[in-house]
């Protein structure tokens, strides 16, 4: 990329911010979705499991949509070039993410197996917190 122009290579480092930020938001909501049946056991789940997983996800969906505003105006990026009518870095990103649906649908078209699992949620007590057993048995344990 740089061989083109660095300005080039600095709005794909934009676009792969925006794609961080799509992917690390989808994330925050998956975590609170997947535990939401552990939140209620007390105030540590429902804060760090829930809570600041959703904050974070919603932060991250905002950057997402702020960054996309800013740079479909191509003043606002560093090459200042219009690529069919955006800023390149949305541009990049886009095509990018059309390239992994279409790779997403190909795979659901010859390993159908992966998208045919059951919904999880997670295990009652996925996250109590158990010693290890060597840990309570090692040496320097007086007991």
């Amino acid at each position: 990329m740089r061989l083109v122009s660095a300005n080039v290579l600095y709005d794909a480092i934009a676009a792969l911010g925006m794609m961080i930020a799509f992917y690390y938001g989808l994330t925050g909501f998956a975590s609170a979705i997947y535990f939401r049946r552990v939140l209620r056991r007390n105030l540590r789940h429902l804060l760090f499991v829930g809570i600041v997983p959703l904050f974070g996800g919603v932060v991250l969906l905002w950057a997402l949509v702020q960054s996309v505003v800013d740079l479909s105006n191509p003043e606002n990026t560093y090459t200042g070039a219009s690529w069919f009518g955006f800023g390149p870095p949305v541009v990049i990103a886009v095509v990018f993410t059309v390239m992994g649906l279409v790779l997403m649908v190909a795979q659901r078209i010859y390993q159908p197996a992966f998208f045919h699992h059951r919904l999880e949620v997670a295990e009652p007590d996925a996250l109590d917190i158990k010693p290890p057993t060597e840990l309570m048995e090692g040496p320097g344990i007086i007991g």
